[in-house]
């Protein structure tokens, strides 16, 4: 009876686990196979990456540093002005909308002044605004040479910038902590060395940063104290980077890509493809990277063979992304963004727009539709018909 009861049960779980495979390929089959119909389109122009809350409210840089909150349907629930341009994709968590605009800047730049005292003439405003409204929650005002970076993890929103010249002439990074509801300072640390490059941000689960400094160290810090722990790398000219489950993923600008460990001592594989990378996706067991040879690789995760590379039209700058097991992507100054297989690059579905028009900056998925962003303006997309939406509104 009792091995009856656990070959019945046994049963039953494959059945659920086959049910649920099943359907997740008819999701990703429907999906992509599908063809794309537009239900609405907006002839607004964006500075930066549009936001979303992911179920009824995208949230729009505009150029004159308005962030325009719509619907749906696309009806206007608020419009906010931020007081300049909106310098970087803004995000969204627990109906709050942080973003980070540029207020003040010297129309001539640094002067032979304020270079030798190191004041930065650039001024920038990072708000959180309250995304049923639109009203400011609070909003906080920085110098710094580079656009500030935002990292939030539980409860605490941290904002990494390059505040003024150390006593070595190199350039100090601040690191100010604050409570993400109130905008109160937690924590404020300066340290004597510069970022090219945040790999990944704090979350939730993890409460560090980890950077690649200007010297070639990798540094992780943590968000809760401010302390640093860091490690010299002995690879050369490094662009860009990623963490992974095994170690940190390293490029140069000759195309080369390493593996190292956590410590930095071990290097675990070095390969390298025809030009330098501007991004790494990781994605079950392997990894996706993108190439100023125009071509998206996709590599096993211990380095020893491609999968698969697909050649596009031109170089892949933005960062392509991952949607159930598709790879969506487009290259610079293409009008059209493409639906790769993931296992093995071969085209699935396209969407492509006017002449003349450019796709611009990452597509993101909005309650069962696809937003997409062109030179000239913004468009809904679904993957099947539009029958929630009027003639008028489209």
């Amino acid at each position: 009876m009792f091995r009856e009861l656990i070959f019945s049960g046994f049963k039953l779980f494959t059945l659920i686990l086959f049910c649920s495979i099943f359907l997740m390929g008819q999701e990703l089959g429907s999906i992509l196979s599908a063809p794309f119909q537009i239900c609405w389109e907006s002839p607004d122009r964006i500075t930066a990456k549009i936001a979303s809350d992911k179920e009824k409210t995208l949230f729009i840089p505009l150029p004159n540093g308005i962030i325009k909150a719509i619907d749906t349907n696309k009806n206007e629930i608020w419009r906010a002005d931020l007081g300049g341009e909106i310098m970087a994709h803004p995000f969204y968590q627990t109906k709050t909308l942080y973003a980070v605009s540029k207020i003040h800047e010297s129309p001539t730049g640094q002067t032979k002044e304020t270079k030798e005292t190191g004041d930065i003439n650039t001024e920038y405003s990072i708000s959180a605004l309250d995304t049923d409204s639109g009203i400011s929650k609070w909003k906080k005002e920085y110098r710094s040479e580079t656009i500030p970076a935002l990292s939030l993890q539980s409860g605490r929103l941290a904002i990494i910038l390059t505040g003024k010249a150390s006593d070595s002439n190199g350039r100090v990074l601040s690191l100010d902590v604050l409570d993400k509801n109130t905008g109160d300072t937690i924590l404020k640390k300066n340290y004597g060395f510069g970022v090219k490059q945040f790999f990944n941000t704090a979350t939730e689960d993890n409460e560090n940063i980890v950077a690649l400094s200007s010297s070639n160290s990798i540094i992780s810090f943590s968000i809760l104290d401010g302390k640093t722990k860091s490690f010299n790398i002995s690879i050369k000219s490094i662009q860009t980077g990623a963490t992974s489950g095994t170690g940190l993923l390293l490029s140069n600008d000759r195309g080369n890509i390493y593996l190292i460990d956590s410590t930095g001592l071990e290097t675990k594989f070095k390969i390298r493809l025809g030009a330098r990378i501007t991004s790494f996706a990781l994605h079950r067991s392997s990894i996706l990277i993108s190439s100023l040879d125009n071509f998206i690789y996709s590599i096993s995760s211990d380095g020893k063979q491609i999968n698969w590379k697909k050649r596009f039209a031109g170089r892949i700058i933005e960062k392509p992304i991952i949607y159930l097991d598709a790879v969506i992507a487009y290259s610079q100054g293409d009008n059209s963004l493409y639906f790769l297989n993931y296992d093995n690059g071969k085209i699935i579905n396209r969407i492509t727009v006017a002449d003349g028009e450019e796709i611009i900056g990452s597509p993101i998925f909005f309650n069962n539709l696809l937003i997409v962003s062109t030179s000239k303006s913004i468009k809904a997309f679904s993957f099947g018909s539009c029958r929630n939406f009027t003639a008028a509104e489209r």
